[in-house]
C-alpha cells in the first residue's frame, strides 16, 4: 500500500523493541501489530546500543546525520549501517524501512523525527528498566546486610 493512502492517528508510537524473538509484524498469539506500533529504524539502531552492538553516541550521531541527508546520500550510508547491525541479535522491519525510504523526499522531517522520537524512546525505557533492576538488587543487598548486622549485634550482646 503507498506511504501516502495510509491513515493513521500518531506516527510516533513505535516502541517495541526488535530483536530475533520479536521480529514478526504480529503481536504473540498472532494479532497483527498496527502498522505505526512496528518499530522503525530508530528503534531498532537502539535495541542495537541496548545490546551492545553499536556505541551510544555512534548510533544517535548517525541518526542525526541521517535525519539532516537527502535520499541519495541516505541510500548511500545505509547498507553500512544496516550491515552494522541486522543479524546481530537485531533485525530491522523492513517493510517499515522500505516505506519510509519511498517517503522520505516528501516527508522527510516527520520520518527524520519519528526516527528520532523513536531511538530515544527505546533507549529511555531500557536505562530505566536497567536503574529499576538496579535499585531492585541494592534493595535486596541492603535488606541482607540489614538482617546480616542485626544478626552481628545479637551474637556480640550474647558474648
Amino acid at each position: 500500500m503507498p506511504h501516502s493512502d495510509r491513515t493513521h492517528t500518531d506516527d510516533t508510537t513505535p516502541t517495541t523493541s526488535v530483536t530475533q524473538e520479536s521480529a514478526s509484524p504480529s503481536e504473540p498469539g498472532g494479532t497483527p501489530q498496527s502498522w505505526w506500533q512496528r518499530p522503525n529504524l530508530g528503534a531498532s539502531l537502539a535495541e542495537a546500543v541496548n545490546l551492545g552492538t553499536l556505541a551510544a553516541g555512534s548510533a544517535e550521531s548517525e541518526l542525526h546525520l541521517l535525519a539532516r541527508i537527502g535520499s541519495e546520500s541516505l541510500h548511500s550510508r545505509l547498507p553500512v549501517l544496516v550491515g552494522q547491525i541486522n543479524g546481530r541479535g537485531v533485525v530491522l522491519d523492513w517493510a517499515v524501512l522500505l516505506d519510509d525510504l519511498a517517503g522520505w523526499d516528501y516527508s522527510q522531517d516527520r520520518i527524520a523525527t519519528r526516527w528520532l522520537e523513536s531511538y530515544f524512546r527505546v533507549r529511555d525505557a531500557a536505562e530505566r528498566a536497567a536503574e529499576r533492576r538496579h535499585s531492585d538488587v541494592s534493595a535486596a543487598d541492603g535488606r541482607t546486610n540489614d538482617s546480616n548486622n542485626s544478626n552481628d549485634a545479637t551474637s556480640e550482646e550474647n558474648q
